[in-house]
């Protein structure tokens, strides 16, 4: 291949650097919603990691010669390319589009997709947004927070965090009661070898309800 070639091909056609895009991607993998949260506002299945697609997008838009992660990292105004997706789901390809500066189209068969991808990359005001937010909370709170309270163990009333519903079934073999339930601890460190210190406390372990039980954890 000679240096003409070279200089016409895409950054995708010849180097793309998979190795190290793959790192970045894992280390989002672990909390998504915190370095790409615009994209979970619904839980859409399938949700794709944003920076591979930042990726596949800039190795589309740089030329061979260019400097990958410089753009990676940088700002960058590809207003000259339009990314199309016919199949957008959660708009992961179109919102990364946006932030390289391309002009994206989007399109979906499934209309929900459609609304949360336009609600999460439309602008809004910060006192539209407090608005919305405290009509909702006037509205709803008092029905539901109702159903999110005990009593702790100084006798007060207070909020509960989470509820953990645990079924119970008759052990065949001796006929005592087995929760079907693994484990309580229900977040820890993505890779537990470098940080081993996942926990659970339960102050109030059993309730009076037959199949079901309400604990109360912390993370430490």
């Amino acid at each position: 291949m000679d240096n003409v070639d070279l200089l016409m091909q895409k950054y995708i056609e010849t180097r793309f650097p998979i190795g190290k895009l793959s790192l970045l991607a894992e280390h989002e993998s672990w909390r998504k919603e915190v370095y790409r949260p615009v994209y979970y506002i619904h839980k859409w299945w399938a949700k794709r990691l944003g920076s591979v697609f930042r990726g596949i997008i800039l190795g589309a838009c740089l030329d061979s010669k260019d400097d990958f992660f410089s753009a990676f990292y940088g700002k960058n105004n590809f207003s000259e390319l339009t990314v199309l997706d016919p199949f957008m789901g959660s708009g992961v390809t179109i919102g990364e589009a946006i932030k390289l500066g391309c002009r994206a189209i989007g399109r979906d068969i499934n209309p929900v997709a459609a609304t949360i991808v336009k609600a999460a990359l439309s602008k809004y005001s910060i006192d539209e947004v407090n608005r919305e937010y405290h009509s909702i909370e006037n509205n709803v709170k008092d029905k539901i927070q109702k159903y999110y309270k005990t009593i702790s163990s100084s006798g007060e009333l207070c909020d509960v965090l989470y509820y953990f519903h645990v079924k119970y079934l008759d052990c065949p073999g001796c006929g005592k009661q087995i929760e079907l339930f693994k484990s309580r601890i229900f977040s820890k460190n993505a890779v537990p070898r470098k940080k081993p210190s996942a926990k659970s406390l339960c102050p109030h372990y059993w309730c009076d309800k037959q199949y079901q039980i309400r604990c109360f954890f912390s993370i430490m």
